[in-house]
């Protein structure tokens, strides 16, 4: 329940004789407390509140005719549990400063305030102050105004009330006007139309959109040529990244040239001798030509005597063992051409002769049915 009974102290009673007639008066807020009196004492003689627990704002101060009333509204958000027990109004006295003007106290009967934490509570409450001539002054509490009376809770012309989490119940909600059917998609479909609108519908600037200052991507670009541009490796990359010849395989390459380059410079910086002469293959996979000394350099080359067409032809040089065979050579005649083909082969010197080996090839330089001929260089 509220509080039961609100009376003017005597400090306000005394703050009323000081005032003239027709002034307002001059009351500053509302505070509440958890102290109880007991039966008997007098409330008007209250100076201040016994347990002060929180001052309130004045919420509304009407005045009509001979009547004020004077209201607050009170949240327990934030504040942990008591018993509301006390009532105050405060006003200011030119002389004592603020004073309590008027005081009302539950006597034991206070109603208990939950913790903000665990229920929302809210209550407007107030005094009516009816002024009968200058020194006297009655109070006169509405019950209504300490706290909304349960019969006006939920009711046409009262007020809501709030549900355990502290919000309206279903049943006490009015009825709600929706948009009529297909207004809202009509404007979700004009709105995805702005959205899809790449016109620049706000007429957003460069600047405003930071857009690169005008030269500078020019600048950039300049840059970006220049660097391109660089043919001094700028970026610091390796042979192997670049995909060159490994180290040593072009040392590799020229070993194996070397013999051949040696024996031309040795041939063209000697006297030389030079034999020809041919041999019918026998289709064996090795051929053996004798000679009255050592040759220097060999070159073979053979023809098929039934189809008149080259076959087999290499190059055997003193000192250098491996050389290329090929069972084809380039020729071209009133019928056909054709192109080589080449594949690995041996070759053996010896005092007076010269051998040569294909291998798996097949009878290369020593084909049955062919006649080879050969040019032998001898140098001194």
């Amino acid at each position: 329940m509220g509080i039961p009974n609100m009376v003017i102290t005597d400090l306000g009673k005394a703050l009323l004789a000081k005032s003239p007639t027709g002034t307002a008066l001059p009351v500053t807020r509302w505070q509440i407390g958890k102290g109880t009196l007991e039966e008997g004492q007098p409330l008007q003689e209250r100076t201040q509140l016994l347990e002060p627990v929180k001052y309130i704002p004045l919420a509304e101060v009407k005045n009509q005719g001979n009547q004020c009333t004077v209201t607050g509204q009170f949240l327990n958000t934030g504040m942990e549990e008591f018993r509301w027990e006390e009532l105050g109004l405060l006003a200011t006295d030119p002389d004592l400063g603020e004073i309590l003007y008027a005081y009302g106290n539950a006597r034991g009967n206070g109603d208990l305030i939950e913790a903000g934490e665990e229920k929302y509570r809210e209550a407007i409450f107030g005094i009516e102050l009816v002024f009968d001539g200058v020194a006297n002054v009655t109070a006169v509490i509405d019950q209504s105004l300490v706290f909304i009376p349960m019969s006006q809770k939920g009711q046409p012309g009262g007020v809501a009330t709030l549900d355990d989490t502290g919000r309206l119940p279903e049943e006490q909600l009015p009825e709600i006007s929706f948009d009529p059917a297909g207004s809202a998609a009509a404007v979700q479909s004009n709105l995805n139309a702005h959205i899809g609108n790449r016109n620049n519908p706000h007429g957003v600037t460069a600047a405003q959109a930071g857009a690169d200052p005008a030269g500078s991507a020019s600048a950039v670009q300049a840059n970006l040529t220049a660097h391109t541009n660089n043919k001094s490796n700028p970026h610091g990359v390796t042979a192997a990244q670049a995909g060159a010849d490994p180290v040593g395989s072009a040392a590799s390459v020229q070993a194996t040239l070397m013999p051949l380059i040696t024996a031309v410079q040795n041939t063209a910086n000697r006297k030389a001798r030079i034999v020809y002469g041919k041999y019918s293959g026998t289709g064996t996979k090795e051929a053996k030509i004798t000679f009255d000394a050592r040759p220097s350099i060999v070159f073979i080359g053979g023809m098929q005597a039934s189809t008149q067409k080259a076959t087999g032809v290499t190059i055997a040089i003193d000192g250098m063992k491996s050389l290329a065979v090929s069972d084809k050579f380039s020729y071209v005649n009133s019928a056909s051409a054709g192109t080589a083909s080449f594949s690995g082969g041996y070759a053996s010197f010896g005092s007076n002769y010269v051998s040569i080996s294909v291998g798996d090839y097949g009878s290369g330089i020593n084909q049955s049915g062919a006649v080879y001929f050969y040019c032998a260089i001898f140098t001194e």
